[in-house]
């Protein structure tokens, strides 16, 4: 029927009473021990993942700059620094003392 017309297709209709709001909880679920073992043990892995998440230092992405093109406008004098004239100049001033 619903390939034929499918404008006048039989429709259940569902209001917003029959939907659990936020302050509801739904207690009419049937859960096998299997499935009881199973949801447990996917609670218990979200919960590690998240205290690991949260213990984590790194896990805040806060993105202060881009270092990029500070980079690419220090290198000239990176490069100066760490040559090997500067290098030699360097052992000379500490053997030197």
């Amino acid at each position: 029927m619903l390939s034929r017309d499918p404008d006048n297709a039989p429709v259940k209709a569902m209001s917003s009473s029959c939907l659990p709001n936020s302050t509801t909880r739904i207690s009419s679920i049937t859960i096998l021990p299997g499935q009881r073992q199973a949801l447990r043990a996917l609670y218990k892995k979200e919960q590690r993942i998240l205290k690991a998440n949260f213990l984590n230092i790194m896990f805040l992405r806060i993105p202060l700059l881009d270092p990029d093109a500070m980079l690419q406008r220090i290198m000239p004098l990176i490069k100066a620094v760490l040559s090997p004239v500067v290098a030699l100049l360097w052992i000379g001033v500490v053997v030197a003392e």
